[in-house]
């Protein structure tokens, strides 16, 4: 079990990861080569694992940035993005997305990159849809990927 803290709330998650491994028991070096096996669809070479972690999920539909670069961060957002609290949840996204586009062009990225290298943002963008059962599982799937944080949930 893991305790995450999100927006001065606390939930307690679980990681259920499904992936799969290749037949040399490595499945991935590299973010486009577990990209490219995920169909084109966003996905991560762990590298913890050196397995690939999909991005998507049904509760999480989006991927704001680049997963393709190896040295991207990648952040979990969840916010309400359907429902009667929808309007106020695009907005907070919508400033993730404003504030990643500023950060990018004014620093590239965090430094410690390989070989010196900057390392952008990517965040998974999800919808916790003011539904306990229904952030439960995009903060669940936001684990499994191996996010270092995730922002949000608004409410």
């Amino acid at each position: 079990m893991l305790r995450a803290r999100l927006m001065g709330g606390s939930a307690l998650l679980a990681c259920a990861c499904s992936l799969i491994v290749g037949s040399n028991g490595v499945e991935c070096t590299t973010n486009a080569g577990c990209i490219s096996r995920n169909g084109g669809k966003p996905a991560i070479c762990r590298k913890d694992t050196n397995l690939c972690a999909p991005l998507l999920s049904a509760d999480c539909v989006k991927v704001y940035g680049d997963p393709s670069d190896d040295n991207a961060i990648v952040i979990g957002a969840m916010f309400t993005l359907s429902g009667v609290n929808q309007s106020s949840g695009v907005a907070r996204m919508q400033s993730v997305e404003l504030g990643a586009d500023d950060f990018a062009q004014a620093v590239v990225g965090l430094p410690g990159g390989t070989g010196g290298k900057p390392r952008p943002l990517v965040f998974v963008e999800c919808d916790d849809g003011s539904d306990n059962t229904k952030s439960t599982n995009a903060a669940n799937h936001l684990v499994s990927i191996g996010v270092p944080a995730i922002i949000g949930p608004g409410g």
